[in-house]
């Protein structure tokens, strides 16, 4: 699904030209479907109020996720003046250890666990948030992101996404033009990179139109 994951293929022996990469792809149905309201509904539900920063990650709650990072990041964007919160999708896993750092960090009232939830939800999620984190780590045993779907399905919605450089990850952005790409477990990192995309929204909102651009070009 991504050249790296061509290279790891590659060194375990198999024969280069049996190697194609296929990338990702991502689901457009219903992606444009009532908006407005679908994001309206969506932060009401989950108290969500004007002004505030929505960040989101959608994947199985674990390490190799590295939802922690995103944690650790949160002081940082809202000592920088952003009313930030952050939303996370996905089978608990890890969720015990989640809710400690966040409340270790005094930010427990800005981190909410969704779950697993359904289409419609998933797609509202994607609407409402204002920036998607992908801050994926290879693990102690190796294992690795081979790529990062989520990450295309968060572009169909115009979303910027912040990742890092973990595996095939930064292969489903392009830095500086549909998102930003940060040093693996590295919160300060990502944190500066979702203050720069606050500071210039007009520039969120082109890395994000970009991103869409491109997913719908290339990844359906």
């Amino acid at each position: 699904v991504s050249e790296f994951t061509r290279t790891v293929i590659a060194n375990l022996g198999v024969p280069p030209g049996s190697i194609f990469v296929i990338p990702n792809g991502a689901n457009p149905e219903g992606v444009q479907e009532a908006l407005t309201e679908r994001v309206e509904r969506f932060r009401e539900a989950h108290g969500l109020k004007d002004g505030q920063v929505v960040l989101l990650s959608v994947g199985h709650l674990s390490e190799r996720k590295g939802q922690d990072i995103v944690i650790r990041a949160l002081p940082r964007i809202v000592a920088a003046g952003y009313d930030a919160h952050y939303l996370l999708v996905g089978l608990p896993g890890r969720k015990d250890q989640l809710v400690a750092l966040a409340a270790q960090l005094g930010i427990s009232g800005r981190v909410h666990f969704l779950g697993a939830v359904a289409r419609d939800e998933l797609l509202s999620a994607y609407a409402a948030c204002d920036i998607f984190m992908m801050t994926s780590r290879m693990t102690a045993d190796g294992d690795f992101e081979g790529y990062g779907i989520a990450v295309i399905e968060a572009a169909l919605h115009a979303k910027p996404a912040v990742v890092t450089r973990c595996g095939g990850l930064p292969e489903a952005v392009i830095d500086h033009v549909t998102g930003r790409v940060v040093n693996e477990n590295d919160p300060e990192d990502a944190a500066h990179a979702v203050v720069e995309l606050l500071e210039q929204p007009g520039l969120a909102n082109k890395l994000g139109l970009q991103a869409r651009q491109r997913a719908e070009q290339e990844c359906l």
